[in-house]
């Protein structure tokens, strides 16, 4: 479990960088390339969530998965918030 863990940690902080890099993008340019920049930006959202969704059902089965079942709960809701 820690593995994966770590594993999706390391995915998520690659993704924000992207979305940070994106968004430093918005503010630079003008509305020319708002349009691009937006549908990257709407991509990284979808791949945070997939990520996440998929470490949860890897970690679905593992013995602390009591522990990740409630905090993907926590997890999801965040989730929304990108939506």
């Amino acid at each position: 479990l820690a593995d994966r863990t770590m594993e999706l940690s390391v995915r998520l902080f690659i993704l924000r960088w992207r979305l940070e890099y994106l968004m430093n993008g918005l503010k630079k340019d003008d509305d020319e390339r708002y349009g691009e920049l937006m549908q990257m930006m709407q991509r990284v959202s979808k791949e945070v969530k997939f990520q996440v969704e998929l470490f949860l059902q890897r970690t679905s089965n593992s013995p602390d998965s009591e522990n990740v079942r409630r905090d993907g709960k926590n997890i999801r809701q965040h989730c929304q918030l990108l939506k």
